[in-house]
């Protein structure tokens, strides 16, 4: 005997079977006896087979909800279970939209929180005794949910006699009900102002704006559930300017430094401020103040207007950040995106590369420079549902 080794012996047994009152029957097992070695407190599989025609019984599986179907609240509690039948006693497995389930455990049921409508599609338990092939069953799950609405463009740059096309996204079960308003009052729709539908996108079509159409604007979507709403702003105020990079030389020199942009408006442009300052990295220090200049335009016919202006009087070997603000006819533009610049001799070692455009906050002049984010993706959503259905069965043990 080998330490640490356990030895299981299987002789063959007779069965009688009384059923239904009649004389006993005898059924012999089919398994040859044999030895298993396993190290102590290691698992052992012992395969049984009877002498009932077959050498066992192909797995089958029955789904719950019996119908495959499912349909819950958003946040409300789910609960599917595959039963499983068989010999031997199958496990089981789940997948979701065609991807296995990292679970802790093969179990039966599964219970968690429709906190994502994201979570709602085909589950699949797949039964596995090793006896023939598996067996599947799918429950659909339906969550509904009151509408999200989202806009790739929240601020709408244009000018009388142009056209402009506002547009948002509904998601929404059950279908939603969406309006546009202005203010909190509809939108009259007339020729020249045409509401849009494709699908789950809804336009708010303007021909021939004028200057009363500008304004915020509010995609309004209404179900049984809830609501949502998300709002569009129409300005005549210019594009933000976009510092331009180039690979011309001289840009930067000892005490000066180039700077080019663009800026889109359908206006002309009337003046630019640029604003600049020293730039130090984020720490527990203040920064230092900006500096303020303003630039008279040149002419142009537009709708792109360019500017270059080199910026004189800066220390050697410093880096500056600047952004840009535009004014036409309407007002100012929202701040450009603040551009980090370098003299000659400055130390650009730590990623600062000459320049470099940024979305930080400017945190003296009033803006709104932050982005969006990315929608979660399919392998972010399932991770999500794994670690929902382990913390449930953490909690449930």
């Amino acid at each position: 005997m080998f330490p640490g080794i356990l030895v299981v012996g299987v002789f063959s047994v007779i069965v009688l079977d009384i059923s239904n009152g009649a004389l006993p029957v005898v059924t012999e097992f089919l398994s040859v006896p044999t030895t298993v070695k396993a190290r102590e407190n290691n698992s052992v599989l012992l395969p049984c087979y009877l002498n009932t025609g077959s050498s066992g019984d192909p797995p089958s599986v029955s789904p719950f909800p019996p119908t495959g179907f499912l349909q819950v609240k958003l946040g409300e509690e789910v609960r599917i279970s595959c039963t499983p039948s068989g010999v031997p006693y199958p496990i089981i497995t789940w997948n979701f939209q065609n991807e296995e389930l990292k679970l802790l455990d093969h179990r039966e049921m599964l219970k968690f929180t429709a906190s994502d409508r994201h979570l709602a599609g085909i589950y699949e338990c797949i039964a596995v005794n090793g006896v023939g092939d598996p067996a599947t069953a799918q429950i659909e799950l339906n969550i509904i949910y009151p509408p999200e609405l989202v806009t790739s463009r929240s601020w709408i740059h244009t000018a009388p006699s142009h056209r402009a096309q506002l547009e948002c996204k509904v998601s929404a079960d059950p279908q939603a009900t969406v309006t546009w308003l202005k203010g909190e009052l509809p939108v009259p729709l007339n020729s020249r102002v045409i509401s849009l539908v494709d699908g789950d996108k809804h336009a708010l079509l303007i021909r021939n704006v004028q200057r009363s159409d500008f304004g915020i604007y509010t995609c309004r979507a209404i179900n049984e559930l809830g609501q949502g709403e998300v709002t569009i702003q129409l300005s005549g105020v210019p594009n933000p300017g976009v510092f331009k990079k180039t690979v011309e030389k001289g840009m930067a020199e000892r005490n000066s430094y180039k700077l080019i942009w663009e800026v889109d408006s359908y206006t002309p442009i009337i003046e630019y401020n640029l604003w600049f300052r020293l730039y130090r990295p984020r720490s527990g220090s203040s920064k230092p103040d900006w500096t303020k200049l303003t630039i008279p335009t040149e002419y142009n016919a537009g709708p792109v207007y360019s500017k270059t202006y080199t910026i004189k009087g800066l220390k050697e070997g410093t880096i500056y950040e600047a952004l840009l603000v535009s004014r036409n006819r309407y007002g100012w533009s929202k701040p450009s995106p603040i551009l980090r610049f370098a003299t000659l001799g400055a130390d650009v070692s730590n990623d600062l590369v000459s320049p470099i455009q940024t979305q930080e906050d400017s945190n003296i002049i009033p803006m709104d420079l932050t982005g969006s984010s990315n929608v979660p993706l399919k392998s972010a959503m399932i991770l999500n549902l794994v670690l929902i259905l382990n913390i449930c069965y953490k909690n449930i043990s």
